[in-house]
């Protein structure tokens, strides 16, 4: 009769863990890598945070993501139009929103961790706050900002822990990696909390592309 009911509710909890809405969240680092248009490049490192809210079925799951990363960049090249060029040393942060089709395999890894992959798009914004820079054209004062709107392809490779229940909260690790282009550069001054001004916007911003890495590991809440 006991060996009836520790079966029963095996069955129970693993056909719950599927089938069923989840909440995640994780800490990691980043690399990005900047492409610009004369093909130099610019590389830093930072500190990274996930968050997604998806529906997984038995092998497939669908999520958005959130990924975002803070960090410090230096001789970074900017470019705004014909309004503004500049290397600088700069403060940046990242945050992008993608659409994660997620497929688990059957490869389990230690064991009790399984073996998953997605890929899918994305759009993201990267703020620039320079500390300290060379003007080679225009004007940049020091409450000004760049921010960049791009749209990109992402993917994931991970392993997540193999649970019976819920409750005991699965941990994840994963790899993201992330290409991004960017359609609209801005040159924003930002006077005080209130008053935030866009001083030029650059729709033909071919002198920014983005390839990223994330090193992630968290838990899922529920």
């Amino acid at each position: 009769m006991k060996l009836l009911t520790v079966l029963i509710l095996l069955c129970t909890n693993l056909s719950a863990v599927e089938n069923d809405w989840s909440l995640k969240g994780g800490l990691g680092v980043n690399f990005d890598t900047l492409y610009r248009e004369n093909f130099s490049t610019n590389d830093f490192f930072g500190l990274s945070a996930t968050t997604s809210i998806g529906y997984r079925f038995s092998d497939f799951a669908i999520a958005i993501a959130s990924y975002g990363s803070i960090g410090r960049a230096k001789n970074i090249y900017i470019k705004v139009g014909d309004e503004l060029e500049a290397n600088a040393d700069t403060n940046y942060w990242l945050i992008n929103f993608i659409l994660l089709p997620k497929y688990y395999t059957n490869i389990n890894v230690l064991k009790k961790n399984q073996l998953y992959f997605s890929l899918g798009p994305g759009i993201a914004i990267q703020t620039f706050w320079p500390t300290s820079y060379t003007i080679i054209k225009g004007n940049l004062n020091d409450s000004d900002k760049i921010t960049y709107e791009t749209f990109g392809i992402y993917g994931t490779i991970g392993i997540e822990e193999r649970t019976l229940f819920q409750e005991e909260h699965p941990a994840f690790f994963e790899l993201l990696w992330g290409y991004n282009k960017a359609y609209k550069t801005n040159l924003v001054s930002v006077t005080d909390e209130k008053t935030i001004d866009i001083i030029s916007t650059d729709s033909n911003s071919s002198n920014f592309n983005n390839f990223v890495l994330m090193l992630n590991v968290g838990i899922s809440f529920f």
